[in-house]
């Protein structure tokens, strides 16, 4: 057990909003973090461009209840681009990452940090997430991602490792090897390989952290000429820097190549048979 004397470090949080988010949504996601065991003692908030005022009013709300550092963009510049700015102002070495439409478990920071202070050499630690559609007590599938240091290097070789709204990460290390750069949709999996190959230690944790918002748009987002030329893209930049070899990546194209041509519908049903483990 952890002693009782044990001093949680401060930390920030990163979040990130813009125009298409709902409100309550929003609000249900900043929520979660004033719920926290242990609260965060910076909260970097990008508003990415111009918003509704439902949106700024749940802001407003929250600048209560949270130690809000408010950083604005006149344009919407894309999650990637945000994040980099965001990072910047955060206040402290430990981040937390959480997204606008998530729910934090209660104990999401409190867990993370503790495993911190366990391990000095972590660098970078995330977990599990639930998934549901509108109610966030019935779990549609579940995105488990694997565990130790040796199973996290060989799953992202085919696919992303961590579940990006659940990280927590050592704000100095991250920088060192570029930070978020602006690379959408993929601006986390491009993190997480630049991580991965300088040798940094980074863990999943087995407990559900997050319960993510799936959303009607998100196996749409999946699909179309943009999206897999941009996955092309990072595939060959995974093999430029000898992380994959030719064949990984021409076998992972090819099957892309086949998940953008896929139906919404079909492609919805493939991921929750394949590639996500059923409640």
């Amino acid at each position: 057990m952890m002693s009782s004397s044990f001093q949680y470090p401060l930390f920030s949080v990163l979040m990130s909003v813009y125009a298409n988010e709902k409100a309550v949504f929003f609000r249900d996601a900043l929520e979660s973090i004033c719920n926290q065991s242990i609260q965060p003692n910076d909260f970097v908030l990008v508003v990415d461009g111009p918003i509704s005022k439902d949106l700024e009013d749940v802001i407003e709300e929250f600048k209560k209840r949270l130690p809000m550092n408010i950083v604005r963009f006149q344009i919407n510049k894309g999650l990637g681009y945000a994040l980099s700015k965001g990072l910047v102002h955060t206040k402290y070495e430990i981040v937390a990452r959480a997204d606008s439409d998530d729910i934090n478990n209660e104990n999401r920071f409190k867990i993370q940090l503790q495993h911190f202070n366990k391990n000095p050499e972590l660098i970078l630690i995330g977990g599990q997430i639930s998934e549901f559609n509108t109610n966030p007590d019935i779990i549609e599938n579940k995105r488990i991602v694997p565990i130790t240091r040796k199973e996290i290097y060989q799953f992202s070789k085919r696919r992303s490792p961590f579940n990006h709204p659940t990280v927590m990460f050592r704000k100095s290390q991250i920088l060192k090897v570029g930070g978020y750069i602006d690379f959408p949709p993929f601006e986390d999996y491009h993190l997480w390989m630049r991580l991965l190959n300088e040798g940094y230690l980074s863990e999943n944790l087995p407990d559900i952290l997050v319960k993510m918002r799936l959303g009607s748009e998100l196996y749409r987002r999946r699909g179309g000429s943009k999206y897999l030329w941009k996955y092309i893209q990072l595939r060959l930049y995974f093999y430029q820097r000898h992380f994959i070899s030719i064949s990984e990546c021409i076998s992972s194209v090819v099957l892309m190549t086949i998940n953008v041509m896929l139906p919404v519908k079909v492609r919805k049903f493939a991921y929750s048979i394949f590639l996500r483990r059923q409640k």
